[in-house]
This record gives structure tokens, C-alpha cells and sequence, in this order.
């Protein structure tokens, strides 16, 4: 029990709301030895977790102030103006090298650098 209050009280120091709701989980389910009980917890814990995650992820996606929809609009107004001016850019678009955009994503400041071929080069070769 100790141990236990002073893990808790360097956790409460350190200020990080994820280590003490973490701490809170082991203790729960150190507390209930029961599968079942664990199981159903999971599940529902789960399946909250998931509802929760989904409807803010959907609202920053297509809210008009939404984070993702921002930026998606920057990088679909860049390759629409690559690929619709009057001498389509589509080397550029292909190679890349436009660096005076704000672009406002790392995917938009991929493709406008290094081009829709680096962008595969990036997504072939990063892993390895």
C-alpha cells in the first residue's frame, strides 16, 4: 500500500492526466480478478471509447472550422490549381517543388515539395 500511495503521489507531481487514469485502470482490474467482469468492462468501455473518438474525428472532418477540413480544402484548392490553370502543372504536381504555400498539413507540404511521386517514395520506403 506504500508503494502503491507513493507511485500515486509521483504521478500527481508529474501532472499527466494519461499516466493517472492509466494507474486508476491497473488498480481497477487488479481489484476485480473476475474475466467476465474484465471482459464486459472492456466491451463496454470499448465500445464508448470508440463512439466518442468517431463523432469528434467525423465533427473536425467536415465542421467548416474543423482542424482536418481546413487542410483538406488548402491541399484540394493546391491540386485543383495545379491541375485546372490555363497550362496545367502536372510535373510539378507529379515532382513537386512549391514551397511558398502554407499548406498546414505534413501530407500537403509532401505533395507540394517532393511531389505525388515522393509522396510514394515516402510511403514505400519509410517503413523498412
Amino acid at each position: 500500500m506504500v508503494v502503491l500511495s507513493m507511485a500515486f503521489i509521483s504521478l500527481l507531481l508529474a501532472g499527466s492526466r494519461t499516466y493517472i487514469f492509466s494507474f486508476f485502470l491497473i488498480i481497477f482490474f487488479n481489484v476485480l480478478k473476475d474475466k467476465i467482469t474484465r471482459i464486459l468492462i472492456v466491451i463496454a468501455s470499448s465500445g464508448l471509447l470508440v463512439d466518442f473518438f468517431m463523432s469528434e474525428i467525423y465533427k473536425d472532418f467536415s465542421s467548416s472550422n474543423g482542424s482536418m477540413f481546413v487542410k483538406n480544402e488548402i491541399l484540394s484548392k493546391y491540386i485543383e490549381w495545379k491541375t485546372q490553370a490555363t497550362y496545367p502543372d502536372y510535373f510539378g504536381l507529379l515532382l513537386g517543388g512549391e514551397y511558398g504555400i502554407q499548406f498546414d498539413s505534413d501530407l500537403g507540404y509532401i505533395i507540394g515539395a517532393w511531389g505525388i511521386i515522393g509522396l510514394i517514395c515516402v510511403l514505400g520506403f519509410g517503413g523498412k
